[in-house]
């Protein structure tokens, strides 16, 4: 992905994340549990 703005803020590797939240019954139990998740890696040019 290419960032073209005159002055760009997002330049270089990003991860985005989305995770399932903890259901409400496992809350007192939370701890070590893992949701499933997925993630996309991305990188951005700018234009230096």
């Amino acid at each position: 992905m290419q960032n073209k703005k005159n002055k760009p803020s997002l330049c270089g590797n990003y991860f985005i994340c989305t995770e399932k939240p903890i259901p409400w019954a496992w809350r007192n139990s939370f701890r070590g549990i893992g949701m499933p998740q997925r993630f996309i890696r991305m990188v951005i040019y700018c234009n230096e």
